[in-house]
């Protein structure tokens, strides 16, 4: 299975739309997640509707995602599970109740990008309570400058699409310190 041909001129003209907008990857990955749910459809179960997608700009700044995942099933891929583990974190206390049960753990998405010389990335976790931390100490905002900033500019996912951050919507910040990597851990329960 494949994508018709309108998709396909659809993600051509996306392609070739302006970069320097900086919607334009957003709404390529958009494309690419609803195109791939349709040819799943098509393909009688062959093809998952869900997947992840993500972009890389010349700029170093790179995000990837889940679309499609539901609300009450888990999705943690192993490698944020390692890149976690790295900056410390060995897993997460129980976050939101659904019908009486912790609803699983899901990753949303992670956004990598170069802050003064320093490679970091922000992990998005839902369902999630506090990380349990094995050793390392949480840095504050203010020991990483300029990572307020970045923070505020991180796209959060729900349900497959991406959006800002609203302007109250609640989440916390955990923010490691590692050899290689300022590791972010950016969870709502």
């Amino acid at each position: 299975m494949r994508p018709d041909i309108f998709q396909r001129v659809r993600l051509e003209r996306l392609l070739h739309a302006s970069s320097s907008r900086r919607l334009v990857p957003h709404l390529i990955r958009q494309a690419v997640a609803g195109i791939n749910a349709d040819v799943a459809r098509r393909s009688e179960g062959w093809i998952s509707e869900e997947c992840v997608t993500g972009y890389l700009r010349r700029s170093g700044f790179a995000a990837i995602g889940a679309h499609g995942i539901p609300e009450n099933a888990p999705c943690f891929p192993n490698w944020v599970r390692r890149d976690l583990e790295k900056g410390g974190v060995i897993g997460f206390e129980p976050g939101a109740q659904q019908e009486g049960k912790a609803a699983p753990v899901q990753w949303k998405a992670t956004t990598t990008s170069i802050l003064n010389g320093t490679v970091v990335r922000v992990h998005e976790i839902a369902n999630s309570g506090k990380p349990i931390l094995n050793a390392a100490q949480p840095l504050t905002d203010a020991s990483v400058p300029h990572l307020n900033y970045l923070l505020q500019h991180t796209q959060m996912g729900t349900r497959g699409r991406q959006r800002r951050c609203a302007p109250g919507e609640q989440y916390e910040v955990v923010v490691l310190r590692c050899d290689d990597a300022i590791r972010v851990v950016k969870y709502t329960g």
